[in-house]
């Protein structure tokens, strides 16, 4: 049974998460655990500094916001370095990483398939920045609305700033690991 064409479209907002999909000896170091390990202990510095549970909103955060701000411009400049990184003449992005063996569908990886699959996904990851709070309060008030679950809202307040951190901290791991691609091209 074929799947209709409204849910086979879907499938392309999510091609920014190609990223997540290349496997390699390193590479979901840079997909998953820095990010995780500083997600972790970015959030465990967050309750250290709390007195208690509940006071740990996103939506009070003056640092939430001033990232999903900046969330504008990144996609700006990200959707920039993707540009050029499709459209670079150079010979040299074509040719494999050297000793790192990425590979997407049993396919090795070139340079800018591997540039190309980063900034589409510190652009997906920059989108989802710029409006973490009406997410998150939609699921607020959901909560809110279980009058049993009411009592439990601390634990996604801490979820949901987890999560924050988690996608904040990937992106600037990303764009880290974008940027060593970019400067080892330009020593070769």
């Amino acid at each position: 049974m074929k799947a209709p064409r409204a849910f086979a479209n879907l499938t392309l907002l999510t091609s920014g998460l190609t990223f997540l999909t290349l496997v390699g000896k390193d590479i979901r170091y840079f997909q998953w655990w820095y990010p995780l390990a500083l997600a972790v202990a970015l959030t465990a510095k967050r309750a250290l500094e709390t007195t208690n549970n509940t006071s740990a909103t996103l939506v009070s955060s003056s640092f939430v916001s001033d990232v999903s701000s900046a969330g504008f411009v990144l996609i700006g400049f990200f959707l920039a370095a993707l540009s050029a990184v499709v459209a670079f003449p150079g010979r040299a992005l074509d040719d494999t990483i050297q000793g790192a063996g990425v590979f997407h569908r049993a396919e090795i990886v070139t340079r800018r398939k591997m540039l190309a699959a980063l900034f589409g996904y510190c652009i997906l990851l920059s989108a989802f920045l710029i409006s973490p709070n009406g997410v998150f309060d939609l699921f607020q008030i959901l909560l809110n609305s279980i009058s049993y679950l009411t009592s439990y809202v601390w634990v996604l307040d801490w979820a949901q700033y987890f999560g924050f951190m988690f996608i904040s901290c990937s992106l600037v791991v990303s764009s880290l690991l974008g940027l060593h691609y970019l400067v080892n091209y330009f020593s070769d």
